[in-house]
């Protein structure tokens, strides 16, 4: 039966990891990526919705409108 890991992806142990693993995840891991999916899946847990799908894609357009709003008033606010 052929693995349907990619070889990005190796089973656990199975062979040692590739640099493509290890930058995905670093990514995975990171600061940004770890707090947005903690405050999505938290939401998620809360709300517990008939269709977790809809619900995320609406929360995930509602916080890039949120980061965008935040960005261009940072903008237009003076230096100080």
């Amino acid at each position: 039966m052929a693995s349907t890991f990619s070889s990005s992806r190796p089973l656990h142990g199975s062979q040692p990891q590739t640099e493509q693993y290890e930058a995905m995840q670093r990514y995975a891991y990171s600061a940004d990526v770890q707090d947005l999916l903690q405050k999505m899946l938290g939401d998620v847990f809360s709300s517990q919705p008939e269709d977790p799908l809809d619900f995320m894609t609406k929360w995930m357009q509602a916080e890039k409108k949120r980061r965008a709003d935040k960005a261009k008033l940072q903008q237009e606010q003076p230096a100080s």
